[in-house]
């Protein structure tokens, strides 16, 4: 009862620590969004700001009105509601795990919605979302720190689930094992408990025998006499 009571706690401030956590996450991940797009609004669509850097990216302005590779194109307020469905799903479904929830999967999940809601009000306030890093090597959409945000935040949430899988198994052979353990204790403690009550009834068994031939042997001298 008592280790009840103190694990109670600890996961109560563990709740809330991922919590704090996937607030903070998503407050900071849509203003660096903001602030990068806020940049390259002054630039006509299509524009070459700057790069290639290093060979690699390039910055390039793109009002991006569907999905990545031109698929949904014009349909930019259907796919903004898409997006704050997701979002809020996957907030209903922290909520609901969040006692169950590793920290992989809470930031996964945070720079999900974190992009998710920075792409949304792009397509709702401006009608197309601000897209500005390409990619100079190969040919990749145009994307943005949202985009990021749900890439990375997609593979943080796989990853974080298949750890928390094998570490719940972990936790609970590790538990089993600790419950075998305490019932050999017990038994081990009963072992030793019965063991000295058997060796002080063998001792005074072996007394009472030893006792009994002095006795006959007295009486039989008090006869002769």
């Amino acid at each position: 009862m008592a280790e009840e009571s103190k694990t109670k706690p600890n996961r109560g401030r563990a709740v809330k620590a991922r919590v704090i956590t996937l607030c903070a996450i998503i407050a900071g991940w849509l203003t660096l969004d903001a602030a990068t797009k806020a940049v390259f609004l002054a630039y006509p669509a299509n524009a070459l700001v700057g790069g290639p850097y290093l060979g690699l990216i390039d910055f390039r302005v793109v009002h991006n009105t569907g999905g990545a590779w031109g698929m949904f194109s014009n349909s930019t307020v259907a796919l903004g509601v898409f997006s704050l469905i997701v979002c809020a799903a996957l907030a209903v479904y922290f909520v609901i795990t969040a006692r169950e929830q590793g920290w992989l999967a809470t930031v996964g999940i945070a720079l999900i919605i974190a992009g998710g809601i920075g792409n949304a009000i792009d397509r709702f306030v401006r009608g197309f979302v601000m897209d500005f890093i390409e990619f100079s090597f190969f040919d990749f959409p145009v994307f943005n720190v949202a985009d990021i945000g749900v890439t990375c935040g997609f593979v943080l949430l796989i990853l974080g689930l298949l750890i928390y899988g094998v570490h719940e198994g972990d936790d609970g052979d590790e538990a089993a094992a600790q419950g075998d353990g305490a019932q050999a204790a017990e038994g081990a403690a009963d072992d030793g408990c019965e063991q000295p009550a058997d060796d002080a009834a063998s001792a005074s068994e072996h007394a009472q025998t030893v006792a009994s031939p002095v006795k006959e042997d007295g009486d039989e001298s008090a006869g002769e006499r």
